[in-house]
């Protein structure tokens, strides 16, 4: 996405690799999103909103996760590739704004469909950046210099239900974020759970989503 320490209390627990129950912990937020429903799914459309600096950004996509086939619908116009394998600078340039906006939509998912490209480890009784609520905190390292996130980092701060409160994205893994945001508005779809709305700490930064229709 390209598109994340905080203080620990004395009582923080770290763990690294994987949880001890049969799922960890990346996989069973991944499940409380509807991993297991998203995969029946014959296709995803959405509409990607983003203000930043006074300029609002919209982009429209229409996504076959099983063909790979994205559709770019915006001002009644579209173009039509195959999702990292776009040929050209036109589509090579949409490809790389579909995972940006695929990253916010779906990041719960790519948990568990990046599984082999990051290493992560858990801190309990963590505060959130943004509202200060004691959470679970789930550090992800992107561990390959290739790919949609070379060596980035992001920090999860969950409930108990494993839902995402907040995150931190830190590009490259820097030591300053470079995204801190909200979830907010999860949505359900059918048993797929979707976070519709982010907004950073002062307000200014803001994503959310819709328009978003599931086909089976």
């Amino acid at each position: 996405m390209k598109i994340f320490i905080s203080i620990f209390f004395t009582s923080s627990l770290l763990f690294f690799g994987s949880s001890q129950k049969d799922k960890s912990l990346p996989e069973e937020i991944a499940h409380y999103y509807g991993i297991q429903q998203f995969e029946k799914a014959k296709s995803i459309e959405f509409t990607f909103h983003v203000t930043k600096k006074g300029k609002h950004i919209k982009r429209k996509w229409k996504w076959s996760p099983k063909s790979n086939q994205v559709v770019f619908l915006n001002d009644a116009k579209s173009s039509t590739f195959i999702h990292n394998n776009a040929i050209g600078e036109v589509q090579e340039s949409l490809d790389k704004k579909f995972v940006n906006d695929c990253y916010w939509l779906l990041f719960p998912y790519y948990l568990v469909w990046d599984k082999d490209n990051y290493d992560f480890r858990i801190l309990e009784n963590v505060k959130s950046p943004i509202n200060n609520v004691c959470s679970t905190k789930l550090i992800i390292n992107y561990i390959s210099k290739e790919g949609s996130s070379p060596n980035d980092t992001y920090e999860f701060y969950l409930n108990k239900r494993h839902e995402i409160l907040e995150w931190v994205y830190r590009k490259g893994g820097s030591k300053i974020p470079t995204k801190t945001t909200t979830w907010e508005q999860t949505k359900s779809f059918n048993d797929i759970k979707i976070s519709t709305f982010h907004k950073g700490k002062e307000g200014t930064f803001k994503v959310w989503f819709n328009n978003i229709d599931i086909e089976y």
